[in-house]
């Protein structure tokens, strides 16, 4: 039988020319996770970190630090310095 040569199937190009695609997983992780974990480590966690030291009697050098509450505020409030 002689006829026409049939042409092979035509073949779609693989994307990134063969690389993996990267997945939405990962490019959220890079784009919104690693900045909140830099965002948590050098904001939120200081700011509790102060919040905390306001509430006990800790003058920074010291290796004892009790807890006493919102007496420091009280103080401030009472002082006659502040206004």
């Amino acid at each position: 039988m002689t006829g026409v040569p049939v042409a092979a199937p035509a073949t779609t190009p693989k994307r990134g020319g063969g690389r993996r695609s990267p997945s939405r997983i990962g490019f959220l992780l890079v784009t919104i996770g690693l900045p909140m974990v830099v965002y948590l480590a050098l904001v939120i966690w200081p700011f509790l970190q102060a919040i905390y030291y306001s509430l006990t009697d800790w003058g920074g050098f010291t290796a004892s630090m009790n807890f006493i509450g919102l007496d420091n505020y009280s103080y401030i409030f009472t002082d006659g310095i502040f206004p």
